[in-house]
């Protein structure tokens, strides 16, 4: 085994690998009041030249998951609201920490996934936190261009799953119940 992050005072955890190079996104957690960050090791067996950061906000940056070509990475941020640890919005970022994008604000931040992408990229599927339509699952499109409803017919949705090949998408999810 070889430890291939850099920061002694920090931890990093929920590894994934690029679906398309041989490249890691983690999450680091700082001691203090530094939050959570992602960060990307570019090359595994050189990460002290190639380990950086794509985020270093205020807040906590989590549940990174990767777009299907491996060029962004979409997750939850309370960039917007650090002190409210409760409240987080989604967003996406280029793996070179550039062109950072609010998707949506106010979303469930999932238990074990990250964001969900569909196959070709171009659409995000996550749980809007929506009490009065008890957590729905949402789509919105990779540039924020368009949205809408996935009309699931459950509750309190979360932990979205996507496999396709390009013509039909299936989605898999955890759900408290029917409507």
């Amino acid at each position: 085994p070889q430890r291939v992050t850099l920061w002694p005072n920090a931890t990093e955890f929920r590894p994934r690998w690029s679906p398309t190079k041989n490249f890691l996104v983690f999450t680091r957690s700082q001691e203090g009041k530094k939050g959570q960050d992602i960060g990307v090791v570019a090359d595994v067996l050189r990460p002290a030249d190639s380990t950086r950061m794509v985020t270093s906000w205020d807040g906590d940056e989590i549940r990174p998951s990767w777009s299907p070509d491996g060029t962004q990475v979409a997750f939850y941020s309370n960039r917007d609201q650090p002190d409210n640890r409760k409240l987080f919005d989604l967003w996406v970022i280029g793996v070179d920490g550039k062109g950072a994008k609010k998707l949506d604000s106010d979303v469930v931040v999932d238990d074990y996934h990250g964001p969900a992408w569909t196959p070709d990229g171009s659409v995000v599927l996550y749980v809007k936190r929506d009490f009065k339509e008890n957590n729905p699952v949402r789509w919105v499109s990779s540039n924020g261009a368009s949205r809408g409803l996935v009309d699931t017919g459950t509750q309190m949705n979360s932990d979205l799953a996507v496999i396709g090949d390009g013509k039909r998408v299936k989605l898999a999810f955890r759900a408290l119940g029917l409507r």
